[in-house]
């Protein structure tokens, strides 16, 4: 399995001191934690149809000490200890643990217990996803999103945080009348933002909160059961969540804070509005119906001179102008990020470019795992991973680790019966030396094996690979056969 993933934006928990279960037998704890889950089955069940079935089956990992393995030996309440470091569980969490049991998640137990569960059941649901859900919009996927197709970035995000605003106020109303009104503001507001921008923008706003927006609700809806919380506390999640300055995030992109992070909370408070309004609403988006879409079909369709009218009094009583007035001077003082691919062959005096050449049909062979604060969308098969704590490829006969440097994957176009090439692009500074291959003349050479190790990088190629040395970058060109 080919996994892109930035554990970084995972998951978006608000901060909840959380007493967590212990014992002093490490043993003990796990099994605890691992009953506490089990105890809720039923309840945990009735979450999605069709998602966690009682007799699902997980792992809870404690580095220090162990693992349990919920269901291993084929028994769904049987709970097996295993005492040391758990083979290939050496990240947050991995899917389709290979533990005898299918669709195993395995999740690392770390100090907070609730975003422990929560990721449990969030990265579950994305596992669930693959197989349930209609994938058309799966063609807005990925970081990159196109700020051209934004013409006024500074109205569009005013307008944006103003929705988020309401949204957050809807899903807190005290009754039910009060949720109404503020959702048809929101919808309103929704509709005319969106008649400022490209088709693209639409569809990436939707894919997301699809995508993480579900998962962003089934993991709090989950960990709200586990822990025993009342009724109010994922409205509480996703409305701080939602009320969230995405301007806070110094480091992050644009793209990453104006879309991916804003689409968790957005995406949850819409099929938590969903959950509250009607049955059956799930099947409508696994078969690829928009969140938002399904809640206005539910409300009713309002016209362009309803929608006006409507979002007129929502800008009076939200305070638009002074929105748009803080996002513009958030925008000006905010810290300048790449977004695109020439900004990223900016950051460093010379690259090393990793091309690896393979059949579509070899493409899931391997592994891709990364961690980092920042990911951005810098071209439609292009992500840039900033400063990474721990970026790591594996390829039939390929290593690549790096650390504390930037790295930017690339993708040629898929086309029928020829190989497909993946680029990695490491952004190298002056001081960083590369032994033997900084030797080189300029020109191509053609080397049986590649070995380096330096400090922030190691490759390993076991196979010929040929080496194009330019002024500013050194090229690996390397291919796996079919």
């Amino acid at each position: 399995m080919l996994l892109h993933w930035s554990l970084a934006s995972a998951l978006m928990l608000p901060s909840v001191a959380v007493v967590n279960p212990q014992s002093e037998d490490p043993a003990a704890d796990l099994r605890t934690k691992a009953n506490l889950i089990l105890d809720r089955s039923e309840a945990l069940s009735r979450i999605w149809p069709g998602y966690w079935p009682e007799e699902q089956g997980f792992v809870l990992y404690d580095p220090t000490h162990g693992a349990v393995l919920v269901g291993a030996d084929g028994q769904p309440r049987n709970i097996t200890y295993r005492a040391g470091k758990l083979p290939g569980a050496d990240r947050a969490f991995a899917f389709d643990y290979p533990a005898g049991t299918p669709n195993m998640m395995m999740v690392q137990v770390g100090d907070n217990w609730r975003t422990t569960v929560a990721t449990l059941f969030h990265e579950q649901f994305h596992d669930f996803q693959r197989d349930a859900f209609d994938r058309t919009d799966w063609k807005h996927g990925g970081e990159f999103v196109d700020l051209t197709a934004i013409s006024d970035r500074a109205a569009f995000t005013a307008a944006a945080e103003l929705e988020r605003r309401v949204l957050a106020d809807a899903i807190l109303a005290e009754t039910a009348a009060q949720s109404t009104s503020l959702t048809r503001q929101y919808i309103a507001l929704r509709r005319i933002r969106e008649r400022t921008v490209e088709e693209t923008i639409v569809g990436k706003e939707r894919y997301l909160e699809r995508s993480e927006g579900t998962a962003q609700y089934i993991g709090l809806k989950a960990s709200s059961i586990v822990l025993g919380d009342d009724a109010n506390s994922v409205a509480g999640a996703l409305a701080d969540g939602l009320r969230r300055n995405l301007f806070a995030n110094a480091k992050g992109s644009y793209s990453g804070n104006w879309f991916r992070a804003r689409a968790y909370d957005v995406g949850g408070a819409l099929a938590l509005l969903l959950d509250r309004s009607t049955a059956n609403w799930e099947a409508r988006i696994e078969a690829g119906e928009p969140l938002d879409a399904v809640l206005e079909s539910i409300l009713g369709a309002m016209d362009i001179s309803e929608q006006e009218r409507i979002a007129a009094a929502a800008r009076i009583d939200y305070g638009a102008d002074q929105i748009l007035a803080d996002t513009i001077a958030a925008l000006a003082v905010a810290p300048k990020t790449i977004e695109s691919i020439a900004d990223f062959m900016q950051l460093g005096s010379r690259h090393l470019i990793l091309k690896i050449s393979l059949p579509r049909e070899r493409l899931a062979e391997g592994q891709q795992f990364s961690s980092t604060k920042e990911m951005i969308g810098v071209g439609r098969s292009a992500t840039a991973f900033l400063n990474v704590t721990d970026f790591q490829l594996e390829k039939p006969g390929i290593k690549l680790g790096v650390q504390g440097l930037s790295i930017m994957t690339e993708m040629s176009p898929v086309v029928p019966d020829e190989p497909v090439t993946m680029v990695y692009t490491v952004s190298l500074g002056e001081d960083i030396e590369l032994p033997e291959l900084d030797q080189l003349s300029r020109g191509d050479h053609v080397m049986d094996t590649i070995d380096l190790s330096v400090p922030g990088l190691t490759l390993s190629i076991e196979q010929p690979a040929t080496v194009t040395v330019a002024e500013d970058r050194i090229t690996l060109a390397t291919s796996i056969g079919s």
